[in-house]
């Protein structure tokens, strides 16, 4: 397995079959927490907040998880700030959370344009996704060494 380090601007130089994510700050963590919640099946990321319209979703219906200034005003209601403490507390309901931060929601999405799978990894899931990229590393090695 070949692990390379690249910043955010580095990107889209090379293709890559995994990529994994990980926000030292906390957009990572916030994601951790929110998708370790029973009541969150899927979660949608934007890079900016002028982008959530183009979710296809009315604004009613999403829950904005966001450290931005303007958040606030431009959830109708449906926000909260960018905190994995936060978010562990959150009665999201029906509403589709959704993900704008400073730098973390761009580099995942860049990251997933360049890679066939995108990953997030945070301090507080870091020995999972690690244990899940070794185990899908294994069995990529292993198809391979029978073709």
């Amino acid at each position: 397995m070949h692990i390379e380090r690249r910043r955010p601007k580095e990107l889209s130089s090379r293709r890559a079959d995994a990529a994994v994510v990980m926000d030292v700050l906390r957009m990572t963590s916030t994601a951790a927490v929110l998708m370790a919640s029973s009541s969150c099946a899927l979660a949608a990321v934007a890079a900016t907040l002028g982008d959530l319209d183009r979710l296809g979703k009315p604004r009613a219906d999403l829950f904005l998880i966001s450290e931005l200034e303007g958040a606030s005003t431009g959830a109708e209601g449906a926000w909260i700030d960018n905190s994995p403490a936060r978010i562990a507390r959150a009665a999201i309901g029906q509403r589709t959370p959704v993900l704008v931060t400073t730098n973390g929601t761009s580099t995942l999405l860049a990251a997933a344009a360049c890679a066939d799978r995108t990953f997030l990894a945070s301090f507080v899931d870091l020995h999972a996704v690690a244990r899940y990229i070794a185990a899908m590393a294994t069995a990529t090695a292993s198809c391979r060494a029978r073709t």
